[in-house]
């Protein structure tokens, strides 16, 4: 089964924002995707980077988030950054 990590630069960009208690719901709402499906989600590409990512929408005291991931050689899901999506 696919494989949900969380790089150390993950957690970091999650306590600049207000930590895990903040950020949990936003990422239940895209957990289902990142394991069955991390293949559709849109990426960047050129000849300098590579990643996907995803939007989440704001509900309750939760911001959306714009979260960027890596899909490992093992097709496992590596986050690798997050933060508050200002322009949604």
């Amino acid at each position: 089964m696919r494989q949900i990590i969380f790089s150390k630069d993950f957690d970091l960009a999650v306590e600049k924002i207000g930590g895990y208690r903040l950020v949990d719901p936003a990422l239940e709402t895209i957990m289902d995707g990142l394991r069955l499906n991390p293949f559709g989600f849109p990426k960047i590409e050129n000849d300098w980077v590579s990643f996907r990512y995803a939007i989440t929408r704001s509900f309750d005291h939760v911001p959306p988030l714009l979260v960027i991931f890596q899909i490992t050689a093992k097709r496992d899901v590596e986050l690798t950054h997050v933060e508050v999506f200002e322009t949604y």
